[in-house]
């Protein structure tokens, strides 16, 4: 019996390595899996949720412009996101992805240079803040309000995952050396390795944000669930907000750059009293 070459040729699916098993990891995945049912995917990391870099994020969608980078380029990436993830907070899917939409402040010492950013018409609510909320803030003469998203990486990678399985993609546990490695099994390899591509891609330019997180049961002083930002000219910034489907807050800091080192004890406790003091002027 002849087998039709052509009928063969379109079972044979192309065979596509992703390599990261963090948010971007997993997010291109499903995309891939999702948009090209043809391609069977696989996924390969080493580390998963919640030993990934994702799950430290605060996932708060906030973003600074890029000086590199057309503006245009930069709004049409926040207005994607944010209509990807809006839609999801507003689905059935919310409270399992952890994606939830969240009100709140960036407060400046020092007005800013522009007091509208590029995104103030794709967040919902945008406006300034006026006298009476700054007087909550001393020692800033300057504020926006806003409703944008969080995304909770400790449950949205998990449901990734799932949705990857879905669609018929393969996880696989493995540590990559190099992506050359990996070419005589796979057509298309897709780098999502964040900071492994230091190594993998030997990009010398790629540094880390250095940044803490702590997540304590404290009572909510505020009426309804709301979320501080204190925002420095040197971009470090300081955040304290209610923790998705927890009756407690994430306190957290970013903006040492560059910070190989996973720890360094007497910066964390800085950045704790810097966000605590944030949530009791809140």
């Amino acid at each position: 019996m002849q087998v039709d070459s052509g009928k063969r040729s379109r079972e044979v699916k192309s065979k596509v390595a992703v390599v990261g098993g963090g948010v971007v990891g997993f997010s291109t995945a499903v995309c891939i899996a999702e948009t090209l049912p043809h391609c069977s995917v696989t996924l390969l990391a080493d580390k998963f949720s919640p030993e990934t870099t994702s799950d430290g994020a605060a996932g708060i969608l906030i973003v600074h412009p890029f000086p590199d980078i057309a503006l245009e380029r930069q709004r049409h990436w926040f207005r994607d996101s944010f209509e990807h993830l809006l839609a999801i907070a507003q689905s059935k899917d919310a409270a399992d992805a952890g994606v939830l939409l969240t009100s709140g402040y960036t407060i400046f010492t020092d007005p800013p240079a522009d007091k509208k950013p590029y995104w103030w018409d794709i967040v919902l609510g945008f406006r300034y803040l006026n006298e009476r909320e700054l007087r909550r803030f001393p020692g800033h003469t300057f504020g926006q309000a806003f409703t944008t998203i969080k995304c909770e990486c400790n449950s949205y990678l998990p449901w990734l995952h799932k949705r990857f399985t879905k669609a018929g993609g393969k996880v696989q546990e493995k540590k990559v050396s190099s992506l050359e490695e990996l070419r005589a099994d796979y057509e298309v390899i897709v780098n999502c390795s964040g900071l492994g591509s230091e190594e993998l891609a030997g990009d010398a330019d790629l540094y880390p944000v250095r940044g803490q997180r702590e997540t304590g049961a404290w009572n909510l002083t505020l009426g309804t669930p709301s979320t501080s930002w204190s925002a420095a000219p040197d971009w470090s910034r300081a955040c304290v907000g209610p923790r998705f489907g927890a009756t407690g807050l994430d306190s957290g800091r970013t903006g040492r750059t560059p910070e190989w080192r996973w720890r360094r004890p007497r910066w964390v406790a800085g950045g704790w009293c810097t966000t605590t003091a944030t949530e009791a002027m809140a």
